[in-house]
């Protein structure tokens, strides 16, 4: 899509990179889910400090899922032309 919208608006793609994959798309669903449930509350505390010191596995699922980021990712780096 993001082809079509820049050959529609006469712009060429120097470069375009997916970011985040599995792990990074899980993280950041479960970051907002505890923000949004329990706004400022103890629970929302000990959930980002469980999700903070669990990085670590969330990184290795990037890592192991780096493959998958053309299908499931975070967003899209792109680098336009004129």
């Amino acid at each position: 899509m993001l082809r079509e919208m820049a050959e529609e608006t006469c712009f060429q793609i120097k470069k375009m990179e997916a970011m985040g994959s599995v792990g990074a798309v899980i993280y950041d669903i479960l970051r907002v889910a505890i923000g949004y449930a329990n706004e400022g509350g103890e629970l929302t505390r000990f959930w980002n400090l469980s999700l903070r010191s669990s990085r670590g596995l969330f990184g290795w699922i990037e890592n192991m899922t780096e493959r998958q980021k053309k299908y499931i990712n975070t967003g899209y780096f792109v680098v336009m032309f004129k």
